[in-house]
């Protein structure tokens, strides 16, 4: 049986891009939230660990796994899909409640009804799915809902992977995380205020103030 070489090499370019695309979510969207969310735990151990803690810390963080995976990574990896895990739970909405929703159903105004229709007929006609008509949604707004969901996560994965989706998504799940991962960072900003207000140390007070209020900003906006 012979191989067609140029579909092979076609397929693999696009599994490469692929990986490339979601390396660069995780890196965006969970470990850059959960490095910028370790400065308060770092602070922390910069000023209240003794030096032999602290060198054994660093020791034990260089120390290699696997190849070049060292504990360090690991950790971080670790602490990332913590972050994650509590976005999700604590500050992301239901799917039948996103904006991609919301702006479908026929009560709300975001946009004409004129240009729903549009969409909806597009959506029929990709997907084979009639879409509740604007009386059902008044009579069942949660079976709406479901439905409009459905038909949406098909939408999404016909476009897959295109670049302008890709960077929506790590720029909100940047924020997500970001937000999962500053309930940490503030608990550990207000033990090192009080420490150092009660230890006379002034710079790091200063400094982890700023830092509790800044991710404090974060939550509640």
């Amino acid at each position: 049986m012979e191989i067609d070489t140029i579909k092979v090499y076609n397929t693999l370019m696009r599994v490469h891009n692929r990986l490339k695309m979601f390396n660069k979510y995780i890196k965006e969207a969970r470990l850059f939230p959960t490095i910028i969310s370790a400065i308060p735990i770092l602070l922390f151990q910069y000023a209240f660990f003794n030096k032999e803690i602290s060198d054994f810390l660093v020791f034990l963080g260089k120390i290699e796994i696997v190849g070049d995976i060292t504990i360090s990574i690991v950790v971080l990896y670790f602490v990332a899909q913590i972050n994650r895990f509590i976005s999700k739970t604590f500050f992301e909405k239901e799917e039948i409640y996103m904006p991609t929703t919301d702006f479908l159903l026929f009560q709300d105004s975001e946009y004409s009804q004129e240009y729903k229709k549009k969409i909806y007929e597009k959506l029929e006609k990709d997907f084979d799915m009639r879409l509740p008509s604007k009386s059902s949604q008044e009579k069942d707004e949660l079976n709406a809902r479901k439905r409009i969901s459905e038909v949406m996560s098909l939408a999404r994965k016909k476009i897959g992977n295109g670049k302008l989706l890709l960077q929506h998504n790590i720029e909100y799940g940047f924020w997500r995380n970001l937000l999962g991962s500053s309930i940490l960072a503030i608990l550990f900003s207000i033990v090192t205020t009080y420490l150092s207000f009660i230890h006379n140390k002034n710079t790091i007070f200063i400094v982890s103030l700023i830092l509790l209020f800044i991710f404090l900003i974060i939550l509640i906006f």
